[in-house]
């Protein structure tokens, strides 16, 4: 068998070592490997400060995590627990490092599944064939050597010794079970090896085991002298002969003397033959072979139990804490009378219970766990275990009550110690006292029971029942022997108190003392037990013999008081558990708030809050919904994060929350689980309104972080249906969340821009938010305030629509940094907060600790100190100084002693107890003592709990800066400023915390730290901590190891350079470009990988230097590949690459093929199975990397490594990712993937930097054969801009030209940018979106149409107009013949307008002309070289805007297009007016392009421009123009119609399908009026015999179908005909028509531009269906309908049309009180004046002007109508028509409402001389009497009569001189106003009451004084609240005081703008300020006071857009609006300031 070698780790004995195999095969280290990563993921989650950590109890034998003493956690088993005074222990065992360490339990943690995932590293081992040989007592007490379970301590130490000889361990496998494996184990020593298993043989430690040896010793016979020992039968008969005899005495007779005396001698003989090599036993002093004689050595004991109790017992005497026992492994403890005594209770019937206060517990072990456990074997005999100590505890063997020869046996086994005088507790007592309440339920932290834990733990007597017991060392100095070994390590620490010492005179009193005290015996002393103990402990040493013949008989007494045990163990259980709840043993109650749980979480956490937070420190109590629940179990998280516990309980509340911790510390779950537990709850939304918004909306800072909470959102949904999370952010990804985003959702989650954008676009809102959740709030609101306050700006507004409901409304807050930012908004929008800040740097940041950093060199950091704290000391100033080392501390204290300052100290080397006294000495005195210093290091700041130190000193910092950082400023925590503190409150605070920080040259690590630290403070920076950082930045950059950051490359600027660990500088040496021919000039790639969206790998094919010299690059890498080829086709060159470096360079094979690449990381693989060792290899002529093995690595010779890389870095110029992003999204990569792999481009390189080289522009050519020309097919740049994956960066280049300056040569910018663009672009529609809104610039017919995307039509329009301007003035130089090429882009003038546009010269033609393609129109012109000017600069700032189109899914009809097909497309697409209709076009495929661009996209066009959506495609199919082409969704209208001659009908309303069908086929125009008659015909008599058949046959809708889609003017107007039959025969058939859409059809004939005809037929038929019935009102008083109706208007030139559509427009507008509200927004007045000055026809003038007069009779006041240029036209038609009853009738109409506007205008009607148009009509006599009368009327009103005023200030005439009696005057009218209220002084003197009456739009004053007739009713500006204004009647004049319903300041009193003379200011009372605000006066309503305002604060700036209160900032807009209004002009400024209080969100703090 071969044999394996080993390490060991630790010996228990031969029969149970631990150890591992050393094995290099690939399984074992894979197992190694992913131990370590195991081992360091556990030591990862356990030592992050963000994890709650929570402790608990574990049960015995329990596998779990733990903490050694050097800190690192490591999986562990526990073996014992124990009660020291500081707290509970346990005894582990560490199952991968096969060591026991004492670990107490604030460092054990729970173990997940996980953590057992790999097996653990330690293995048990025994050796084989031997068996240990022990003295066996025969009954003649006679001794012999047999065969034994336990090893003698002396074999153990034996065996240790041989293993220290040697290092290299072998096995041979004998034997394997679960628990153990059986070896020969050898010793390889020199050139030897030696067999253990004999080694021990020989000398006599054990002998060799066969098989049955032991069972056939045990049942061989034998006699009273035989040598083998008893059995356990025979011992239970020996015991039942002697049985009456055992009970009888009570006392020990002589022969019971004399076997204690023999056992006595015997174990004195054997401690003195101890040899100095078994140290173990000899340091535990003389109970090390008690401990062997009572633990069953020689008898069923199982392998290894001496071991582990000795070692228990050994270090637990050796340490300083008080002695605590174990319990035994098989039974429940109890014992009967005194502990250590042979007494029985005296009971009645002799079978009362014993008590039993510790129960041994232990819980059922898994698979695993049995492995593990070998030293736990099964039970073989009998057990006693006896320990000293506190008490003694016997094994159930000794429980039953038992006197004679076995009792006194034990008897003098324990004698009594000498007694001590101690106060005695009786154990009635104990009993007696009060159980706990049966309510009360102790909850618990683990898993276990309370019971089951208060069985595993020792406990303590109260220290009230400790006072005056002796201690370990009184006990051990009476009892050991002098000439016993003391315990080495006592006097190490000479200096130092014991921490016994703390705790002498407080002895514990053991649980199992106090239960064994009889109940009926009179007090004892508490001391005897030990006494006892200790006594009967000393003389225990005894012959083999005897000590087998006493375990015999314990064995048989045990069988016999089974039944008593049970009885006993019941009773003990139930009153041992009270009397451990009296004594407080056992485990507390589960922590439940925040005073009752660990102070290590409490002091951590930073907790601001108006409301008490109980954290949730276990999963099990968070209440979320239970499928939450399961799937955070599933994902084995050992307890909460800290922000998770603190934060939970405040958003789970609904409340705000703002938490703040470090990264990847759980802030995600922290959200997200409460927010999809309310959701998961849809009761809570029930009141919102329907919408498709969403409930939950989180802001993210980036995609990649919207994507990280998508996913985890959908992860802890699983298959939840509802809530729908939604994930939107820009970048090529908007587009696809269009339909879901309509659809609706209830978790929104994206980036702040992405989000207004939808918004804005109606895709959704936030009408139903609930929970706002900001993440990463420190970037978001600092990168996006003004979105965010958008968005919050909404969400006010749902939250005051939603404001009665009860429905949430929740903010939170998520981030790793509290900035000003984070505070601004906190305290705009959240109310109350929660504020959870579980970093203690960050809480000292939001606490607002001052930092004062002092530079000094090192040599004087004493002397700066003692300067220091000469300064800042005070009487009661506590100050503590920190530093990072031991040494540091002690000189600290030296040097403050020397100058008489009193300090004390803390360091991790000292004990505790003087922590204690140091921590003591801190906390007692008064503020008014002297002041307190405190030298500590940062080990101790957890475990001294400091939070009052008025002032910290960094004496040097630490190396972790913000962790231990924040550590040392947390002890100032007491005086941390809180947010709900006021400024003045902060002001006021006696105690502000300081840190002052000591840096010397030496802080150089830390210095960057610091800067950080004070920059977010806003503290001024020392000038030598500024040089430090110079210097140091210069060192940094200048590290030649480190590449150049990628982002500078990208984007020209590094966002994150302050913490990014690449180079920022550029390095000559370095960065000197590695190609010197590619710094200028062009060249053409070919792209091999793309890396992203803007840098690709690419191969250089060849290269035109700016001189024109050309440079072939394309077949170098073809030779390289064949070299490579050839070299390794021979096999003796294919050697393996033996020495992996990084940076080598080297060959690798990949399917058969093989390429050179350079390695630039080696690292190991982390999956099993594969080899260990992986090379990450960059493939140096592919431009990719990739991770592969190192046997595929081959040595490359030196003249392939020679050549130069053949791909270099590529990075696209001028661009970056949308949104302020640093990162492209995926599918902006994708895009740039599939757009550019593998294709050749060409590019001009604007800069080059080692292998890397910027190009500017890219594209992609192609070559023209037809024209012999090349073209730029695609601008790399424009398709990423245009489908909207990137935004302009123009700073890119500019930056690294400023960042190579004077370091590298550059191009010259100006001529490379102006050489970059040359070439125009042209535009693209955009992929990004499925829909673009275009217009239709040029059409030939559907295979070629032009198109413009709306976004740049005003630019390009602005564009003409200034190119126009300038060469008007003669700004540009002529056009040269020479430069005019085919390609070249210049000006041209276009022939029809004469206006220059841009153009694109697309053939040369004979005689100095040229063909031209206008690139923004589309139309191709043929110029002449005077036409033709040169493009200027800024021409190039908008791409070409004429995008090459054609439609989709159609084809002629024909061989060729039909004529009329164009003349469609563009009547559809226009207005009637000649404007563009906005189209939508959806892409479906692409071809090359023939003009401009690079693509002809083939679309659908859609026009939304009408009610009804309308598919352009479809359109002209229905119109017979195109025909739809195979396998569209294109129909005809109709099936081809059968021969009507040969078809029989039953009705003839049946052939109206077949006569239309025959209208829609037929291409002759003539042929087809013969059918639309026959139509008509059969309509006419069908309506007047059974209309409905109209209906059922479905012929109304056939014709309704042909409407507006056939040509011939004929045959549509039959077809209009038949429909107005059809309306007016029947109501129902009206219904039927507009249920049809036949009015839509009849909207659509108004639009045929190029058909007049049929434009004419619609109008009419719009002005006939209106009459004939109402249903068509609504749909013809469209605002689309009378926006095309007036377009007609203003170009319709025949008399036909203008008459029709002035018809039709004023029945619309009679008909509907909206239209005539409408027309206005069309400038109808306007085109009312225009027709009629252009028409002279009659009927067309009746109906325009009928239709102005209908305007006039629905609102006579529009100012529209008041125009004079229509009043002109107006009289001069009455002039021309006055002897026409309707023109003249309409005329005086129109001139009556005229002149009621004011005497102006009355006076132009006199100056048009319309009196001498009315006396002359009414002469002609041919006028209605109606029409007379209206003229006399008009001639007698056109006189103004105006009262005549004597005065000078226009006062009316006085009512006594007046002449007249109850004469009517105009009162004189002052006035006054503020923002708010307006007050009239009305100079009535004496006026009755009540004179004024008031509506909310209207004043009207009348009163009667002296027979004078007051009267005056006007219309006011504004609206008024009549409810809140005051009326008083005085004396002299009436007051009104009119409350305005909207604050603002009214231009002028009247709503009319006619000045009345009766109506000023009264300029006396006016109140102007412009720092003060007039007011009103309850109490005197009439005056306006002056109330001064808050003044805007200096520290504060009024934000952009902010929406704010009234108390600090003026109106801007109503301002501006005073002074344009009359009162201002004259400088009466009346603007007053509002109330300001204002949230200054995002900008207070910068």
């Amino acid at each position: 068998m071969s044999k394996i070698q080993i390490e060991i780790f630790e010996v228990r004995n031969p029969s149970l070592f631990y150890g591992r195999e050393v094995n290099d095969s690939d399984d074992a280290s894979s197992e190694r490997i992913l131990f370590h990563q195991l081992h360091q993921n556990i030591n990862d989650q356990f030592n992050n400060p963000q994890s709650c950590g929570l402790s608990y109890q574990p049960s015995k034998n329990e596998v779990c995590i733990g903490r050694t003493a050097e800190k690192v956690w490591c999986r562990v088993r526990v073996e014992d627990m124990y009660r020291r005074q500081r707290g509970h222990e346990a005894k582990c065992f560490l199952l991968d490092f096969g060591t026991i360490e004492m670990i107490p339990f604030q460092w054990l943690r729970r173990a997940s599944p996980s953590h057992h995932s790999v097996p653990y590293q330690v293995k048990s081992y025994g050796l084989y064939g031997i068996q240990a040989l022990t003295l066996a007592v025969q009954g003649d007490l006679s001794c012999h050597m047999e065969p034994c379970v336990s090893w003698d301590e002396s074999a153990t130490e034996y065996f240790r010794k041989c293993l220290q000889m040697t290092a290299l361990y072998f096995v041979e496998v004998q034997q394997e079970d679960a628990n153990k494996i059986e070896v020969n184990l050898y010793l390889a020593i020199g050139n030897q090896e030696i067999c253990v298993n004999d080694e021990l043989i020989k000398k006599e430690y054990a002998v060799k085991r066969e098989p049955g040896d032991i069972q056939r010793a045990a049942i061989s016979p034998g006699n009273s002298t035989r040598s083998q020992p008893l059995t356990i039968e025979e011992e239970l008969r020996n015991l039942q002969l002697k049985k009456s005899k055992v009970k009888s005495r009570n006392t020990p007779t002589s022969s019971d003397n004399e076997t204690m005396s023999l056992l006595s001698q015997s174990v004195s003989q054997r401690a003195a033959r101890r040899t100095d090599s078994e140290t173990d036993s000899v340091r535990s002093g003389v109970f090390s072979d008690v401990r062997s004689v009572v633990s069953g050595r020689g008898r069923g004991l199982p392998p290894g139990q001496n071991l582990q109790i000795g070692r228990n017992k050994t270090e637990t005497l050796r340490g300083p804490e008080p002695f605590v026992h174990r319990s035994s492994d098989t039974s429940s403890l109890s014992s009967s009378g005194r502990v250590g005594s042979t007494q029985v209770m005296q009971t009645s019937k002799g079978d009362s219970p014993t008590l039993s206060l510790v129960h041994d517990h232990q819980k059922p072990e898994t698979d695993s766990e049995q492995n593990l456990h070998t030293s736990m074997g099964k039970r073989q005999g009998s057990l006693l275990s006896l320990s000293s100590g506190d008490g003694s505890v016997l094994s159930a063997s000794l429980r039953s009550p038992m006197n004679g020869m076995l009792g006194r046996l034990m008897n003098s086994l324990v004698t009594p110690p000498p007694s001590v005088s101690q106060p005695s507790v009786s154990d009635s007592e104990l009993l007696n006292s009060q159980p706990p309440s049966a309510n009360y339920r102790p909850h618990h932290t683990d898993g276990s029971s309370a019971e089951s834990v208060q069985r595993n733990i020792r406990t303590y007597t109260p220290s009230s029942l400790q006072r005056q017991q002796p201690s370990v060392d009184e006990y051990l100095s009476a009892n050991i022997p002098s000439g016993s070994t003391q315990n080495p390590d006592s006097h190490k620490v000479p200096n130092m108190r014991s921490e016994n010492s703390q705790v002498s005179g407080a002895r514990s009193l053991s649980s199992v003392e106090m239960s064994s005290r009889k109940v009926t015996s009179p007090p004892s002393s508490l001391s005897s037990s030990h006494g006892k103990i200790r006594q009967g402990l000393q003389p225990a040493k005894k012959a083999q013999n005897i000590k087998d013949q006493m375990l015999d008989l314990v064995a048989g007494a045990r069988e016999e008081s089974s039944l008593q045990n049970r009885k006993t163990e019941m009773m003990s259980k139930m009153q041992g558990d009270r009397i451990l709840a009296n004594l407080s043993g056992g485990v507390k109650s589960k922590l439940t708030s925040i005073a009752d749980m660990p102070k290590k979480f409490y002091d951590s956490v930073l907790v601001h809050s108006l409301r008490k937070v109980t954290p949730y420190l276990n999963f099990d109590d968070v209440p979320l919904v239970s499928e939450l629940k399961e799937i955070l179990k599933g994902f084995e998280f050992p307890s909460p994060m800290l922000i998770q516990a603190y934060g939970w309980p405040g958003i789970l509340k609904l409340n705000h929350v703002v938490g703040i911790s470090p990264v990847q510390t759980g802030k995600t779950f922290t959200y997200l689980c409460p927010l999809l537990s309310e959701l998961l709850n849809p009761q809570s939304y029930q009141e919102l309104a329907i919408g498709n918004g969403p409930l939950a909306l989180i802001l993210v800072s980036s995609w990649k972080k919207a994507q990280g909470v998508y996913d985890i959102t959908r992860g802890l949904l699983r298959e939840h249906r509802r809530p729908r999370p939604l994930i939107i952010y820009g970048g090529g990804c908007e587009h696809n969340q269009y339909i879901p985003l309509m659809n609706g959702c209830e978790i929104l989650i994206g980036t702040p821009p992405c989000l207004i954008r939808m918004i804005n676009r109606r895709y959704t809102d936030l009408q139903r938010l609930c929970h706002l959740v900001v993440d990463d709030a420190e970037i978001v609101l600092k990168e996006y305030s003004e979105e965010v306050q958008k968005i919050m700006e909404w969400f006010a507004e749902a939250r005051k629509e939603n404001i009665h409901k009860s429905v949430p409304y929740q903010v939170v807050a998520m981030g790793t940094q509290w900035t000003p930012p984070v505070l601004s908004f906190t305290q705009a929008y959240m109310l109350d907060p929660t504020i959870v800040i579980t970093s203690r740097f960050e809480a000292a940041i939001y606490g607002k600790v001052t930092q004062q950093v002092h530079m000094c060199p090192s040599s004087l950091r004493s002397t700066r100190l003692l300067e220091l704290l000469d300064a800042i000391l005070n009487k009661g100033m506590k100050v503590i100084i920190f530093t990072t080392t031991v040494n540091d501390v002690c000189f600290i204290m030296e040097l403050l002693k020397s100058h008489s300052l009193c300090c004390n100290k803390i360091h991790h080397q000292m004990d505790s107890y003087e922590v204690e006294a140091v921590l003591h000495d801190w906390s007692s005195g008064l503020e008014k003592d002297s002041p307190k210093l405190l030298v500590c290091t940062d080990e101790c700041v957890d475990d001294m709990k400091i939070d009052d130190a008025n002032a910290v000193i960094h004496f040097d910092l630490p190396s972790e800066s913000k962790t231990r950082f924040g550590n040392r400023l947390s002890c100032m925590r007491k005086y941390y400023a809180k947010y709900s503190e006021s400024e003045e409150q902060e002001e006021g605070q006696l105690v502000k915390p300081m840190s002052y920080i000591l840096m010397t040259e030496h802080s150089t690590g830390q210095a960057r730290s610091v800067r950080d630290l004070l920059k977010r403070l806003k503290t001024p920076i020392p000038r030598e901590l500024a040089a430090m950082l110079a210097g140091m930045k210069q060192q940094q950059e200048g590290d030649k190891e480190k590449e150049l950051c990628s982002y500078l490359k990208a984007y020209g600027v590094c966002r994150f350079q302050s913490r990014c660990p690449h180079r920022h500088i550029i390095l000559p040496d370095v960065d000197k470009p590695a190609n010197s021919f590619l710094t200028s000039g062009e060249v053409k790639i070919c792209v091999a990988n793309v890396v992203n969206a803007t840098c690709y790998y690419a191969r250089v094919l060849e290269h035109r230097a700016q001189d024109g010299t050309l440079t072939d690059l394309s077949t170098t890498t073809l030779s390289i590949t064949f070299e490579l080829k050839n070299w390794f086709s021979v096999e003796k060159n294919c050697i393996r690459l033996g020495n992996v470096c990084a940076g080598d360079v080297c060959a690798i094979v990949e399917d058969d093929s093989f390429f050179r690449v350079q390695i630039q990381d080696i690292k190991w693989s982390n999956s099993p199975g594969s080899n260990i060792m992986q090379a990450q290899v960059f493939f140096v002529d592919e431009g990719r990397v990739k991770d592969v093995s190192i046997i595929k690595l081959y040595e490359l010779p030196p003249h392939l490594k020679s050549y130069p890389f053949q791909t270099v870095e590529v990075y696209l110029c001028r661009l970056r990712p949308i949104d302020r992003d640093e990162n492209w999204t995926s599918n902006a990569d994708q895009y740039a993937h599939e757009l550019l792999q593998d294709k050749v481009l060409f590019g001009r390189i604007v800069l080059s930097i080692g292998h890397t080289v910027w190009l500017d522009p890219l594209v992609e050519r192609q070559h023209l054969k037809g024209s012999q020309t090349t073209i730029n097919k695609m601008y790399i740049r424009s398709e990423l801009l245009h489908n909207g994956y990137a935004v302009d960066n123009e700073q890119h280049v500019q930056n690294l030209y400023e960042l190579c300056e004077g370091l590298l040569p550059v191009p010259n910018l100006e001529n490379t940018q102006e050489n970059s663009e040359l070439s125009v672009e042209t535009d693209l529609l955009p992929e990004s979106e499925e829909f673009h809104k275009v217009c239709i610039s040029a059409c030939d017919d559907p295979g070629l149409i032009f198109v413009q995307r709306c976004v740049f039509v005003k630019q390009m329009d602005a564009m003409v107009d200034t190119i126009n301007d300038r060469l008007q003035k003669g700004e540009f130089t002529p056009m040269k013949a020479s430069c005019c090429k085919v390609g070249t882009i210049c000006l041209g003038k276009y022939t029809q307008d004469d206006t220059w546009y841009r153009v694109k010269i697309l053939e040369c033609l004979e005689g100095g002309e040229y063909k031209v393609i206008f690139c923004d129109q589309g139309d191709t012109e043929v110029l002449a070289l005077n036409r033709l000017n040169p493009i200027p600069q800024e021409c190039f700032e908008i791409p070409m805007l004429a995008i090459e189109c054609e439609l989709a899914h159609v084809q002629p009809r024909g061989k060729k297009w039909d004529e009329k097909v164009g003349d469609a497309i563009w009547d559809m697409t226009h207005t009637v007016a000649g404007g563009n209709k906005h189209v939508m076009a959806k892409v479906v495929g692409k071809k090359d392009s023939v003009f401009t661009g690079v693509h002809r996209y083939v679309v659908e066009l859609w026009d939304t421009y009408t009610a009804n959506d309308i598919n352009l495609a479809q359109e002209l199919v229905w119109s017979g123009l195109v025909a739809p082409k195979e396998g569209s969704n294109l129909m005809e209208m109709f099936p081809k119609p059968p021969v009507i001659d040969f078809q029989l009908y039953r009705n003839p309303t049946q052939m109206i399908m077949d006569l239309c069908a025959c209208l829609y086929w037929r291409k002759d125009q003539k042929r087809r009026t013969r059918p639309a008659r026959e139509i008509l015909d059969i309509v006419e008599k069908a309506v007047k015999s059974s209309p409905l058949d109209l209906v059922g046959y479905r012929g109304l809708a056939a014709i309704i179908k042909l409407i507006g889609r056939l040509s011939d003017d004929n045959a549509h107007k039959c077809l209009l005909r038949s429909l107005l039959v059809a309306a007016e025969a029947s109501d129902r058939l009206a219904e039927e028509i507009v249920n049809q859409d036949g009015d839509h059809s009849v909207i659509q004939c108004l639009d045929q531009r190029s058909q007049p005809e049929i434009q004419c037929q619609a109008v009419d038929a719009i002005y006939k269906l209106i009459s004939c019935n109402n249903r068509f009102v609504k749909a013809f008083s469209d605002a689309s309908v009378l926006e095309v109706l007036c377009e007609i208007l203003e170009v319709a030139d025949e008399r036909e049309t203008l008459y029709g559509t002035g018809r039709a427009l004023n029945i619309i507008c009679k008909k509907s009180k909206s239209a005539s509200d409408i027309v206005y927004h069309f400038k109808v007045c306007h085109l009312i004046a225009a027709s009629l000055e252009r028409t002279t026809d009659l009927e067309a003038c009746r109906a325009l002007l009928e239709f102005l007069v209908t305007l006039v009779d629905k609102n006579g006041k529009q100012e529209p109508l008041h125009n004079e240029k229509l009043a002109k036209v107006v009289v001069s038609k009455m002039d021309s028509f006055f002897k026409d009853d309707v023109c003249i009738a309409s005329g005086v109409r129109y001139c009556e409402n005229l002149c009621k506007e004011n005497r102006k205008k009355k006076t132009f009607l006199l100056e048009q001389g319309v009196v001498v148009i009315l006396k002359r009509a009414i002469k002609q006599e041919r006028l209605s009497v109606e029409t007379c009368r209206r003229c006399e009327w008009l001639m007698n009103h056109l006189v103004v009569q105006v009262p005549i005023s004597r005065a000078l200030n226009n006062q009316p005439i006085h009512p006594r001189r007046s002449g007249a009696p109850h004469q009517r005057l105009v009162p004189n009218i002052n006035w006054i106003q503020n923002k708010r209220n307006v007050i009239l002084e009305i100079q009535v003197p004496r006026a009755r009451d009540a004179p004024v009456k008031l509506t909310p739009n209207s004043f009207m004053f009348r009163t009667v004084v002296e027979d004078t007739l007051y009267e005056a009713m006007y219309e006011l500006y504004s609206k008024i609240v009549p409810s809140g204004c005051y009326v008083s009647v005085n004396r002299s004049e009436v007051q009104v005081k009119l409350k305005k319903e909207e604050p603002g300041t009214w231009p002028r009193l009247l709503k009319e703008k006619t000045k009345f003379p009766n109506i000023r200011i009264n300029y006396d009372k006016f109140a102007g300020s412009s720092s003060e605000e007039d007011v009103s006066d309850e109490d005197n309503p009439f005056v306006l006071k002056k109330k001064k305002i808050k003044k805007f604060p200096k520290d504060m700036k009024k934000p952009k857009g902010a929406a704010v209160d009234v108390k600090y900032q003026e109106s801007e807009e109503e301002s501006e609006e005073e002074e344009d209004s009359e009162e201002a002009a004259m400088g009466f400024r009346t603007s007053l300031v509002d109330d300001y209080d204002p949230y200054d969100v995002f900008g207070m703090m910068s």
